[in-house]
């Protein structure tokens, strides 16, 4: 997995961003999930339907009680109800707040812009 993610990481660095998603759908073992919000933001990024892909992944981590930035990530991208809420407690027990201020000024095009060039 370890060079799957080294070689993924190279296309997206490469912006080959189509090349990518078509690595990751050959990966058939992520059972932990590794490449799953990638896939989502990658998606969304080359305009696809992402929306019960940002639920599938949300609810991963919800199962797995992780509520960390990626989660906070998935619910702002996926434009979910859920997100202000989740977010506020988010920020009340991380110290990497700041990291999601872009977030409240920005729009999602242009988040997805900046990730992904």
């Amino acid at each position: 997995m370890n060079i799957a993610n080294i070689y993924i990481s190279g296309l997206v660095g490469e912006r080959q961003y189509d090349l990518a998603l078509s690595e990751i759908n050959e990966i058939h073992n992520d059972e932990e999930g590794r490449f799953s919000l990638l896939k989502c933001i990658l998606m969304d990024r080359l305009g696809e339907e992402v929306a019960d892909y940002y639920t599938s992944y949300i609810e991963i981590k919800n199962k797995k009680k992780e509520k960390d930035i990626d989660y906070i990530m998935a619910l702002y991208l996926s434009e979910s109800p859920k997100y202000q809420t989740e977010k506020e407690e988010y920020i009340k027990n991380s110290k990497f707040a700041d990291d999601l201020q872009p977030l409240d000024t920005k729009s999602k095009r242009e988040i997805l812009s900046e990730l992904f060039p």
